[in-house]
């Protein structure tokens, strides 16, 4: 079998979750042996990773191209240079603008379903992260469903237990880590909030995350809530920060509207931080029964479910989180995606 090729260009903004893709699968396939069987494609920029692999801004010694996403931000551009005679594999991690188009911006809607029902068509195999993000792949593309293959992503392994952490607040927190945008439902998340302080809880709402779009009614929330000075935003934060944060919380909450998979939870399971999250879309498939779930509609059960948790025996959750995030490796990720690239390239 020859080389395998894979796009980069989303090394050229490593604050992206698909940037963390590609910078954790292509780390994975050297660690596992396969530096030698892969190119990586990229348009003009630099990445250490460049020192490492070799790489070319054209493809060359390919026997097929896997884009770790479909989408224009990383691909339109100049995927003319890349519609090559080798097959095609394309990641794609949800469908989001297609089953909610009313948690996209219209023009980024309409660019993903030109791309995505492009790359669904002309890919000889397909990557997804989650079983459900298959599911609605296929309702929404009509693709064969024996050319999707299911991948579950993982956490960066820096995300664990610190023997020392510090809290970074000073005093008891409950951590969100999002992106300010609509499907991540911070109204309700602070209206939750409310109404776990109206019932005597003290502790401080912290969240980390920077703007995407439609982020007016997630700061009015903030700023006009009744507890606002108890509430903290930290617009971004490194991963290696993030890991203190998740350590010291004492609760992660998550309640997402829609997700093709959803790292957060998971990240924070393996920081040994109890969760409360949604039961909707893939969520309850990634978490399992190591968190509690709340139907993220609901600003009254989410806070019933955070009291749930901070009022338990937090060992259950921490324990049941561990061993949860366990499940999900890089090595497993490497390996599965490995498996697809030899599928379609017949080695």
């Amino acid at each position: 079998m020859g080389k395998i090729g894979i796009y980069t260009a989303a090394l050229q903004n490593r604050r992206t979750g698909i940037g963390h893709y590609v910078e954790g699968l292509v780390n994975g396939l050297i660690e596992q042996g396969h530096k030698d069987d892969i190119v990586l494609i990229h348009p003009e920029g630099y990445h250490p990773l460049y020192d490492v692999v070799e790489n070319h801004t054209t493809i060359k010694n390919c026997e097929c191209l896997h884009f770790p996403s479909h989408f224009p931000s990383v691909t339109v551009k100049p995927i003319h240079k890349y519609l090559t005679k080798v097959p095609l594999i394309f990641t794609i991690h949800d469908v989001i603008p297609l089953s909610y188009p009313q948690y996209s911006p219209f023009i980024r809607s309409m660019l993903w379903r030109i791309t995505s029902t492009y790359a669904s068509h002309k890919a000889a195999s397909i990557i997804t992260v989650s079983e459900y993000s298959r599911q609605d792949i296929i309702k929404h593309l009509h693709v064969d469903p024996n050319k999707i293959h299911v991948v579950y992503t993982a956490p960066d392994p820096i995300f664990r237990q610190l023997p020392d952490s510090q809290n970074p607040v000073g005093e008891p927190y409950i951590l969100t880590v999002v992106s300010i945008e609509p499907r991540k439902n911070i109204p309700n998340l602070v209206k939750a909030y409310e109404i776990l302080r109206d019932h005597g809880h003290q502790h401080k709402l912290v969240i980390i995350g920077g703007d995407q779009w439609g982020t007016k009614p997630s700061y009015q929330a903030i700023t006009q809530s009744k507890y606002a000075k108890d509430i903290i935003h930290l617009r971004y934060k490194p991963k290696e920060e993030t890991v203190n944060y998740y350590n010291s919380a004492d609760l992660f909450v998550w309640p997402s509207l829609y997700e093709g998979f959803g790292l957060p939870p998971l990240e924070a399971m393996a920081c040994g931080c109890p969760v409360v999250t949604s039961n909707v879309t893939s969520i309850p498939e990634v978490v399992g029964d190591a968190a509690l779930l709340c139907n993220p509609y609901d600003p009254e059960d989410i806070a019933e479910k955070m009291d749930i948790a901070l009022s338990m025996d937090r060992q259950i959750l921490i324990q049941k989180g561990l061993a949860r995030a366990r499940q999900f490796t890089w090595d497993k990720v490497v390996q599965q995606t490995w498996d697809v690239y030899c599928l379609v390239a017949g080695g």
